[in-house]
C-alpha cells in the first residue's frame, strides 16, 4: 500500500510506474482536478478520487475549494494538473512552513473568488471557466480564528526530533498543522514531520520516540 501511495503521489501523468493492478483501478475511478485557495493568497491546483475530493481539501489545511472539471483515468488526471500548473500561476505544492506562517491571516470568499479568475484568466485549454468555479468555505471546519497571534514553531529547523515535549492544551488544527498553548503561548507542530515517531504521554509532558515503520502498517 505505501508503494501505490509513494508512486501515485509523484505522478505527473507523464508515466505511470504503478504496478499493473494499480494502473487499472486508476484507469476505471473518476478523479476531481481540484483548485484550493489558502490563506497567505496561495492558488494550488491537485488532483483527488472525485469520491474523497473534500476530504483532501482538508488534509491540505484549504481555506476554500472547488472542483474545476472531473474525468476518468487517474493519469489523464494528473496530466491536466501538470498543464494547468505550467499554464498558469497556480503552484501544485505548498509547504507547511508557508501554511503555518499564515495561520492568523483571514481570507474572505470576494478575495478567494478574486485569486481563482486572476490565476486562470488567460487558461485556454481544459475547458475550464474560473467564473463557473463553485468555492466551498472550509474554514467552519478549523479553529485557528480563534488564535489572536501568531504561533511560534514547535522547533528550529534541523534540531532532532527523538526525545522533544509536546507541551500545552490542543488549542487548533489545519490541515497537517497542530496548534498548542500554554498560557498565553502558542507553538505549532506540522504533524507530518513526525511520521516515523510515536508520542508518549506521561504526568508531566508528552514525548516524541522514534518508532519503526512497521507500528504505522
Amino acid at each position: 500500500a505505501t508503494d501505490y501511495y509513494a508512486e501515485c503521489v509523484r505522478c505527473n501523468g507523464s508515466y505511470c510506474k504503478a504496478t499493473p493492478e494499480r494502473r487499472e483501478e486508476c484507469r476505471r475511478a473518476t478523479y476531481a482536478v481540484y483548485v484550493a485557495v489558502f490563506s497567505d493568497r496561495s492558488v494550488k491546483v491537485g488532483v483527488s478520487v472525485k469520491g474523497r475530493v473534500k476530504t483532501r481539501w482538508l488534509e491540505q489545511g484549504a481555506d476554500y475549494a472547488g472542483v474545476l472539471l472531473e474525468v476518468d483515468d487517474g493519469m489523464r488526471a494528473r496530466q491536466i494538473e501538470s498543464s494547468i500548473g505550467c499554464s498558469t500561476s497556480a503552484t501544485v505544492m505548498i509547504s507547511g512552513a508557508r501554511k503555518a506562517q499564515a495561520l492568523v491571516s483571514i481570507l474572505d470568499r470576494s478575495e478567494a473568488e478574486a485569486l481563482v479568475a486572476n490565476t486562470f484568466s488567460g487558461l485556454d485549454s481544459h475547458s475550464i471557466n474560473p467564473e463557473e468555479v463553485v468555492l466551498e468555505d472550509l474554514s467552519q471546519y478549523y479553529a485557528p480564528r480563534r488564535i489572536d497571534t501568531q504561533p511560534l514553531p514547535w522547533r528550529k529547523r534541523g534540531h532532532q526530533i527523538d526525545g522533544l515535549s509536546v507541551i500545552g492544551q490542543v488549542a487548533a488544527m489545519k490541515g497537517s498543522i497542530l496548534v498548542t498553548r500554554n498560557g498565553a503561548a502558542y507553538q505549532y507542530i506540522d504533524l507530518r514531520t513526525l511520521r516515523g515517531f510515536r508520542i508518549i504521554e506521561d504526568s508531566a509532558d508528552s514525548v516524541m520516540m522514534q518508532s519503526g515503520l512497521l507500528d504505522f502498517i
